[in-house]
């Protein structure tokens, strides 16, 4: 949460277990209503788009023993970690239904045009579970 903006009211709150809040905003302020919701909110430094360094939450995991990340994430984190090279495994799941050219992709990862652009994996696992495709996938 680069900039602070979870109420402290979400669901993850009401889960169970520890929160970690990974930021690169001082609000201070807002820092405390999170810590008294019961987070962990750690400052990291910024990228060069001023979100939240991955490299760097990843080195503050890696320091606390946690060696294995899962994330549910959007396109945008998604592509992220793909391009920061910080993912080596995602699951995939796919339904039937089609959408149109204006429809969010599973990864941000700019214009990609060109074969020699494309980022590479290999399908380790495919399932049908009900409808849908899980397909697991492994990047080079």
């Amino acid at each position: 949460d680069s900039q602070l903006r979870l109420g402290g009211e979400e669901k993850i709150f009401s889960c169970g277990g520890e929160i970690w809040i990974y930021t690169c905003s001082g609000d201070q302020a807002r820092r405390r209503e999170l810590a008294a919701r019961g987070a962990r909110v750690v400052e990291v430094e910024t990228d060069d788009s001023d979100s939240v360094a991955l490299a760097a939450v990843m080195r503050d995991l890696a320091a606390q023993g946690i060696n294995e990340v899962h994330s549910e994430c959007g396109p945008r984190l998604a592509g992220a970690l793909l391009a920061q090279g910080l993912a080596d495994r995602a699951l995939l799941y796919l339904a039937p239904h089609l959408l149109g050219s204006a429809a969010r992709g599973l990864f941000d990862l700019g214009e990609l045009v060109a074969m020699e652009q494309r980022k590479s994996c290999r399908i380790c696992d495919i399932r049908r579970i009900g409808e849908d495709l899980r397909l697991s996938l492994e990047f080079d």
